[in-house]
């Protein structure tokens, strides 16, 4: 598991950093935040998990090390995941509190935010769904499957997402501050 989160984890913290205002500071308080509610929930939410990983545990593991590893891994992953996805719904195109001090390491810029979060989340779930099948699977079938899968699901959304945006040019969109509090009145038609 711990493979799991190194590969994933980072992306998601990057990618919550790059679309939150407040800065990486901020991102990582508030991850360490919901890990620590996910290792009170996780055992509640994801008990089928930890009876699996009890009954037949992976190779080289004990029983304890794979629950240990798994409620641990699980938790930090999961946490990582709901501040990404709090992030792309909190996110504004115009930002009231924007801290630079925060984005000294990782620059603020929404798109490339949205982009790797959505591939990070897109190879998670296909690599999730594939794994369940790699104990059955040869494991080249299986990491190939989970790539291809994850490329068309990355591919699906981004599309969807450019179709979804609006294609306006900004300057058209924005009015002048007299514009947008002035009545809109409409001359009388003769009579």
């Amino acid at each position: 598991m711990i493979w799991v989160v190194l590969i994933f984890g980072p992306p998601l913290i990057v990618a919550s950093t790059m679309l939150s205002p407040q800065g990486f500071a901020f991102t990582i308080n508030a991850v360490v935040g919901y890990a620590g509610i996910m290792l009170l929930l996780l055992p509640i939410g994801a008990w089928p998990l930890l009876l699996i990983q009890a009954v037949a545990p992976p190779r080289g593991q004990s029983r304890l090390q794979a629950i240990i590893s798994t409620w641990l891994g699980g938790a930090a992953l999961v946490s990582a995941v709901m501040n990404l996805l709090a992030t792309m719904l909190e996110y504004s195109p115009h930002p009231l509190h924007l801290d630079p001090t925060g984005h000294e390491l990782i620059a603020y810029n929404p798109r490339a935010g949205f982009m790797l979060g959505s591939f990070a989340l897109c190879m998670l779930l296909s690599t999730g769904c594939w794994g369940v099948l790699a104990r059955v699977l040869p494991g080249g079938v299986a990491l190939r499957g989970a790539v291809v899968t994850g490329l068309l699901l990355f591919t699906a959304v981004a599309a969807l997402g450019y179709a979804v945006s609006s294609q306006q040019p900004i300057a058209t969109v924005v009015q002048s501050p007299d514009q947008q509090f002035a009545p809109q009145v409409r001359p009388a038609a003769p009579r």
